[in-house]
């Protein structure tokens, strides 16, 4: 019944808006952070204020993230979609079609995965698991999704989505339009109602066996993959078809061949056959001189007549129609004309006609078929490789050289890409922290190096375009992203109700063998992504819940003064008032020395009390003690200012010299804000600052009001 009161609420609310004028959904055009009010659009970053109206509603058995953009172009503080080369003999986007059903055929993933490949490099002599690891790694899903409040053209998907069915009758296959980053738009903008459910494919990328498999991807993955599959033929064709033509003309076989049909084959012998160039040699020359991509990554040089020939025959197609039809119907036909005319030219010395090498070109190439599709694949896959190397690896030179040197710092233990990559993503949800409220990044300054060296704290953009960058840093493709996440919890079964406050960024990196994989690098969502299903720890489901501001606490637990450091003491006050009355009663009548011996006592088992919780507590507990105590000595929080600003500002007074309270600050920040664990060591040096507060506290005040605090 709530949800049903909560939804007529939120309808009224649309049409007539909150002070009951009437209010229209605006068009936003195609999707984008910044188009849902996140900053301007020109540049990245400013403070947020998080937009609560319902966007989406969206039925999945998973918590998935929904790409709406997807851009490759970080320059001038902003990303935009900018392509420095084109792929070239690459199938374009296909839309088919029957009824409402559209079957995308060329999502660039599905060209790239090799799952075969890595898992063998990953578990060499696990054959008979492989069915059911690789089943455990990925899944298909049925998605369904409707649009609520918002009106836009983009159709939103998550990853590797590849079949629609839209439910409105009206939609035109023709309108649908699929760019290079496999997002879809429509002509027109999608309002109100408009559903379309849609399969896709998941990587369950919290399992062990996803990630090994991913360890063993490297840049040049595909190229040694098409080196080994142009060998096999090649060693094939060499082995068997050269030995069972060589077995023939030496005699050392019999081969049933009718005089007439063999007398055409002597006759139509060319009278004038050059046998010092072979025929296929300008075949191999026009090859050699081609811009086809497996020569960009293997020296013709070192390839034989034959692995040429072979891979001549898969360029200057007509890619798009051979993949519709049967992606073998063209390159197989020049396959076999090219490898018979290989066979005529290398058996010319017994004056055959080439018509008798037909039938051996054609049984090689049914006997290949297998092998020549992989190839056919593998060669897109590289296409599509280098172009992402091309488009997805820039870094602008406003980016100064320590966001390089940071990148190999963070990655130089790890020795593969996904490693890498995890050890950037880990850095940034362990060691920064999410605020809405991280002020404007300084005219001149680069929004990286501005986020990773002096702010330390941002929301989403801030961390997947830092994490986008240094991947790049160090030689690894990646994409800044911008969609929804669906909420930590479905509101009922498998739906979820959408907001514009789930809008999201995050990243995709590629590695060959896989194609993109997504990554989750902000702090506090970080948890959730990679533990699904699960109830993350209570201080990250308030921070997600609230959009807090990590230099605060959770709404509710404000003073009041707008001082996001100051919790809310006003039940404590009110205890401490009562015993400093009590306490003052005593002094009057004298009992000054029992006073005092009491206080001290209070204040040891107090600390005791808060020693012997656990680290991430202690310390929390005692950072709240000591805030007290700098604000008895004049020197409070500021209004905005964040911990670290604000232990920087204390140690400058030099109030605790030669003790930096900075260190205690980073620590309090850590245990309040991260998963990582707060060690003995580091509760013990939280504790022990204590007797600098006290020490602090003494000289200031007078000796009654020191011994009556704590």
């Amino acid at each position: 019944m709530d949800r049903k009161i909560q939804k007529v609420y939120e309808d009224l609310t649309l049409k007539f808006g909150n002070k009951g004028k009437f209010e229209d959904v605006q068009d936003i055009g195609v999707f984008s952070l910044a188009s849902i009010g996140f900053g301007d659009g020109s540049s990245l970053g400013g403070n947020l204020k998080l937009d609560e109206t319902k966007v989406l509603e969206v039925e999945s058995e998973k918590r998935i993230y929904l790409r709406g953009r997807s851009k490759n172009r970080y320059e001038d503080n902003s990303w935009s979609l900018v392509y420095e080369t084109e792929m070239e003999d690459y199938p374009e986007a296909e839309l088919g079609y029957t009824s409402q059903r559209y079957y995308y055929t060329h999502p660039k993933n599905y060209y790239t995965m090799m799952y075969d490949v890595l898992f063998d490099m990953a578990y060499p002599n696990s054959n008979e698991q492989r069915p059911e690891l690789l089943s455990d790694i990925t899944s298909y899903l049925k998605i369904k999704i409707t649009y609520d409040n918002i009106k836009t053209p983009t159709i939103f998907a998550p990853l590797n989505a590849d079949i629609f069915e839209f439910g409105d009758a009206n939609i035109h296959k023709d309108w649908i339009f699929c760019d290079t980053e496999d997002t879809l738009t429509y002509l027109v903008s999608l309002e109100k109602n408009f559903s379309y459910t849609l399969d896709t494919l998941f990587f369950n990328t919290d399992k062990e066996v996803f990630k090994n498999m991913l360890r063993q991807s490297h840049s040049d993955l595909y190229v040694t993959e098409l080196r080994k599959v142009l060998k096999e033929m090649s060693d094939y064709i060499t082995k068997n078809i050269c030995k069972e033509l060589s077995d023939y003309f030496e005699g050392n076989t019999d081969l049933y061949i009718e005089e007439t049909l063999l007398d055409y084959y002597l006759n139509t012998f060319p009278q004038d056959f050059d046998y010092t160039k072979p025929t296929y040699q300008d075949n191999l020359e026009r090859y050699k001189s081609s811009n086809d991509v497996v020569l960009k990554y293997i020296n013709p040089e070192e390839m034989s007549h034959l692995e040429l020939l072979i891979a001549s025959s898969f360029i200057n197609t007509d890619s798009n129609n051979g993949y519709l039809s049967s992606p073998g119907i063209i390159y197989n036909h020049t396959f076999t004309l090219n490898l018979q005319n290989y066979l005529f030219s290398e058996f010319s010395e017994y004056k055959y006609g080439i018509t008798f090498f037909l039938q051996y070109a054609i049984d090689a190439n049914n006997e290949l078929e297998k092998l020549l599709d992989k190839y056919f694949f593998l060669r897109f896959a590289l296409i599509y490789t280098d172009f992402v190397y091309d488009n997805y690896t820039f870094v602008p030179d406003s980016v100064p050289e320590r966001v390089y040197l940071l990148a190999h710092e963070i990655t130089e233990n790890e020795n593969n890409n996904f490693d890498k990559v995890k050890a950037i993503e880990t850095y940034l949800s362990q060691y920064y922290y999410y605020t809405l409220t991280p002020g404007d990044v300084p005219e001149g300054r680069d929004f990286v190096d501005y986020f990773l060296f002096d702010k330390r704290e941002g929301y989403c953009t801030y961390f997947a375009t830092a994490m986008a960058i240094l991947t790049r840093c160090i030689g690894i493709p990646s994409r800044y992203i911008e969609g929804y996440k669906l909420p930590f919890s479905p509101t009922d079964g498998n739906l979820y109700e959408v907001k514009n406050s789930d809008a999201h960024a995050w990243v995709e990196v590629f590695f060959e063998g896989i194609g993109w994989v997504p990554f989750e690098p902000t702090a506090i969502f970080n948890y959730s992504y990679y533990n699904p299903g699960s109830t993350p720890p209570p201080y990250l489901y308030n921070q997600m819940q609230y959009g807090y501001n990590p230099g605060g606490y959770l709404p509710g637990n404000f003073t009041g003064t707008g001082n996001p450091l100051l919790p809310n003491n006003e039940g404590i006050g009110k205890k401490l008032l009562n015993l400093r009355l009590i306490l003052t009663v005593l002094f009057v009548l004298a009992i000054f020395p029992l006073t005092i011996g009491l206080n001290l006592l209070i204040r040891k088992i107090k600390l005791r009390r808060i020693y012997k919780l656990n680290p991430r507590e202690c310390t929390i507990k005692l950072f709240e003690k000591y805030l007290k105590h700098l604000k008895i000595l004049k020197k409070p929080v500021m209004d905005g200012e964040t911990p670290y600003e604000y232990a920087k500002r204390i140690d400058d007074y030099g109030c605790f010299h030669p003790y930096s309270f900075s260190d205690v600050a980073n620590i309090f920040v850590k245990a309040r804000y991260s998963r990582l664990e707060i060690t003995e060591e580091e509760k013990e040096l939280v504790y022990n600052f204590h007797k600098h507060i006290l020490e602090a506290t003494r000289k200031k005040l007078k000796l009654l009001y020191y011994f009556t605090t704590f």
